[in-house]
């Protein structure tokens, strides 16, 4: 598909605010530099390949705007562990993403990346929480 109406004139502009703005949330930002780039004629794949996400996450984008707007593309405020999901506090996050910079992952050398399910292990061994 080629998006060169996909945004109109206010809404490129408005998207290209929100994802300049570096405050925002990277995931909204991503959103915002999917539809700008349908905009300005990259396919859903050659999208999603500079994203690296999936051309149906690109086209559930698309169709959040088309149906919502720019508010669309917002998270939730559910989503991401807020509103009382989260299991740990402010000052045990903090101290798990002081962990995170100073210690290795368990086979890997301090500074290469945690998997999910180590960080999750981490979580459970030095918080006691699942």
């Amino acid at each position: 598909m080629k998006g060169d109406t996909l945004l109109s004139e206010s809404d490129y502009l408005e998207a290209m605010r929100r994802y300049k703005n570096k405050k925002s949330n990277s995931h909204e930002r991503q959103r915002y530099h999917a539809l700008l780039l349908v905009t300005k004629g990259y396919s859903y794949r050659e999208t999603a390949e500079i994203l690296f996400v999936d051309e149906e996450t690109i086209s559930r984008w698309v169709r959040a705007y088309q149906e919502k707007g720019l508010d669309g593309l917002k998270n939730h405020p559910r989503w991401g562990g807020e509103h009382g999901q989260r299991r740990l506090n402010e000052a045990e996050l903090a101290q798990l993403s002081k962990l995170l910079e100073q210690e290795a992952m368990p086979g890997t050398e301090v500074g290469s990346g945690w998997t999910v399910k180590a960080i999750r292990l981490l979580i459970e061994e030095r918080f006691n929480v699942r």
